[in-house]
């Protein structure tokens, strides 16, 4: 015990004594109590009065369900079977209906999934319009194309709106 770095033995010794019980401890040691933090809410139910406030969303709008073509053999039934009008962005394929239905179709060639959903969200978005101030009674799919990926928002509403007057006359 000689040759032992200086304080070893202090240690050494005061490491003996221990007990190999687990001292007594509060709920869980590892987490402080409730009022421990007091800008933290004391009720988990509420959020904290200084921290982050609700979120204030966008109302976004939407197609309304009663205007979706969902069924996919709905939609193979207008394309198969109905007319069709193109332009450089999209192709509209169309039936005579009572009602008015849309569907879209975007396809991987368009680009990622971003670039994919900002393209749907654009053509409905133009679709609520149209479906507000002018409505053919149709049953139609929207078959968007590569280039609508870089079409900005008036260039695509101008060209869906282009087709989807073509349809009544």
């Amino acid at each position: 015990m000689g040759d032992q770095p200086k304080g070893f033995r202090e240690i050494y010794c005061e490491q003996a004594y221990l007990s190999a019980e687990q001292p007594s401890s509060c709920k869980d040691p590892r987490f402080p109590c409730t009022h421990a933090y007091p800008r933290r809410p004391r009720n988990l139910g509420c959020s904290s009065q200084q921290g982050s406030h609700r979120t204030k969303r966008l109302e976004a709008q939407l197609l309304p369900r009663d205007n979706r073509l969902t069924s996919g053999d709905d939609i193979r039934d207008v394309v198969r079977n109905g007319k069709r009008f193109s332009n450089q962005l999209l192709t509209l394929h169309f039936l005579k209906s009572e009602e008015t239905k849309f569907a879209i179709i975007v396809s991987k060639a368009l680009g990622n999934a971003v670039q994919r959903n900002l393209v749907k969200r654009r053509s409905r978005a133009a679709l609520q319009i149209l479906i507000d101030s002018y409505s053919p009674q149709t049953r139609a799919v929207l078959r968007m194309r590569p280039e609508a990926s870089s079409a900005k928002w008036p260039e695509l509403l101008s060209a869906i709106t282009e087709l989807v007057k073509k349809v009544d006359k």
